[in-house]
């Protein structure tokens, strides 16, 4: 969803710093951890940093910065350009499913106040895994949910986490580059990079390879 579907890339930055800037950390880079579900990003930016920190703090960090993004997201709907449209197009033809790391809550208020809800067969939400991307499961747990096998499936990624988990549970994956660098998406892995979510309506290629 986030960085494919909703531009939000700068509200989770500034949402994460909100939170961190408190705690001494002023050097924080969202780009780090792009597509990571908010508490394993807060793991991993005090590990790297030596800082400890217990799990009651990091649950209410995460907690404090998934309300801010999503008062943000409220806001500001930052919707990326041509979304609906796609979407739309798309869903005509083919299953869809969303597999995101954020919560279920800001999830579900971007797709219904977008009217893009019922254009998904699924939804699978960060709290729906034990282990966040960069671990397969939540793509895993989509193409069961479709009663789909990995490889019939394409998956649409901006983040390196999100390739590396879309590739480890054996899906197609293809790269935006709306927040990680294409550069960064194909050594992840990405099979292919597009340059934006309309490019999907016009390439033949995806119409080839769905139908194949």
């Amino acid at each position: 969803m986030d960085g494919v579907l909703l531009d939000s890339s700068a509200i989770h930055d500034q949402a994460f710093r909100t939170v961190l800037e408190p705690a001494g950390i002023h050097d924080f880079d969202y780009r780090r951890v792009t597509g990571m579900r908010t508490d394993e990003a807060l793991r991993l930016t005090f590990s790297e940093r030596g800082m400890l920190f217990t799990e009651p703090q990091i649950a209410s960090m995460a907690v404090e910065k998934s309300r801010i993004a999503r008062e943000l997201i409220a806001s500001q709907n930052p919707i990326m350009p041509n979304c609906k449209e796609v979407v739309d197009s798309l869903a005509h033809g083919y299953m869809l499913a969303v597999a995101t790391s954020a919560s279920k809550a800001t999830a579900e208020m971007f797709l219904k106040r977008n009217g893009l809800a019922e254009k998904f067969f699924c939804v699978v939400y960060g709290e729906d895994v034990r282990q966040a991307k960069p671990a397969p499961e939540i793509y895993e747990l989509a193409c069961r949910k479709m009663n789909l096998a990995p490889a019939d499936c394409l998956v649409i990624e901006d983040a390196v986490s999100g390739v590396k988990a879309g590739k480890a549970a054996g899906t197609v994956v293809w790269g935006i580059p709306s927040t990680c660098a294409a550069d960064d998406l194909r050594r992840a892995g990405a099979d292919r990079i597009i340059g934006q979510l309309a490019d999907l309506q016009s390439l033949a290629e995806l119409h080839a390879w769905l139908e194949s």
